[in-house]
């Protein structure tokens, strides 16, 4: 693949790579390199299995994003080989950059990936078709429902469920996938964390966008407030939730807003502690579970606003802090 790689470049960018080094990659299949010339120049290299989905996706996404949307510049890709090759935008992502500024500059940066989101709305559903007409449906919602209860509640706090806690389960993904079948409205990025956020000359840059799919409108904002991998201060979520509500145009008020927030961020961050658990033991990463405590934590805040999934909220107090 290195060799590969060197040919691509050369032909592309007519520099000669000095040497190329393996990244630390996200929770998927793919492998990341880094490839440096000769020049000191840089590019990032994402390889999978010949033909991936995430490769054909990515590129077919990249399609119908608008120049608003600020995203790393294509160097080469190949869809049969699963190479893609853009600009290095460094290292800088907004959770990193974000720890390191003013309450003002903080704020100021969470705005301008807002701005992204509301750009992401506008795009016409239907233009999704070309990677699978895909959003928040029965399917997705139980996948990822069943994921968590799999390997975070049975694996990882090694719990076992009564026929109760069975019945309260089902109950609660029936209520999650009515929920989402209700409030899927709009294309959303579908992982807008800050990690997926990367910041150059005070620009916020998006990556990592080929599993967009139409969702509730509060989604990506979940996501990037209630990132699994930063703690925002309750001071700025508020502000910036504010600034959502000026922009966009699916709530009467900001209490509309907080309660699909709540219901969206429940179902977000269950997945994502699903999602760690199951790179712990099926992927055999680790270094995910540092994440685990704190967004088990932020669930459990989510839950106390939400009377109607109180059962649910029993239930998972009991498997982490009592069994």
């Amino acid at each position: 693949m290195k060799e590969r790689v060197k040919e691509i470049i050369q032909d592309k960018v007519g520099s000669t790579i000095e040497r190329i080094d393996l990244m630390s990659g996200d929770a998927s299949a793919r492998c990341y390199y880094k490839a440096i010339t000769n020049e000191g120049e840089s590019f990032i290299v994402c390889t999978e299995s010949p033909n991936g989905q995430q490769s054909t996706d990515f590129i077919k996404m990249n399609s119908i994003l608008s120049e608003k949307i600020k995203r790393p510049a294509l160097v080469y890709y190949n869809l049969e080989e699963s190479i893609v090759v853009q600009e290095d935008l460094g290292s800088e992502s907004l959770n990193s950059y974000s720890g390191k500024q003013s309450k003002e500059e903080r704020i100021k940066i969470y705005k301008k990936a807002i701005d992204g989101i509301i750009e992401y709305q506008t795009i016409d559903k239907s233009c999704l078709s070309i990677v699978g007409d895909r959003s928040f449906d029965y399917e997705k919602i139980s996948f990822e429902f069943d994921l968590a209860v799999e390997n975070f509640i049975i694996k990882y706090l090694k719990y076992k469920l009564t026929n109760e806690d069975l019945k309260t389960l089902k109950e609660t993904k029936d209520y999650l996938i009515d929920y989402f079948k209700m409030k899927n409205k709009v294309v959303c990025h579908r992982d807008f964390h800050g990690r997926n956020l990367m910041i150059r000359s005070k620009e916020v840059y998006h990556i990592d966008f080929q599993d967009a799919r139409v969702g509730p409108a509060s989604y990506d904002l979940c996501s990037l407030l209630d990132d699994c991998y930063f703690k925002l201060n309750e001071s700025d979520k508020n502000i910036l939730k504010g600034y959502y509500l000026s922009k966009s145009s699916f709530y009467r008020n900001r209490e509309e807003l907080e309660l699909e927030y709540n219901t969206v961020a429940t179902q977000r961050i269950f997945k994502a502690i699903g999602s760690f658990t199951y790179l712990k033991y099926d992927k055999n990463k680790p270094e995910y579970e540092r994440y685990i405590a704190f967004a088990f934590e932020n669930l459990r805040e989510k839950l106390e606003e939400l009377p109607v999934l109180e059962k649910f909220r029993s239930l998972l107090n009991r498997a982490y802090y009592e069994y």
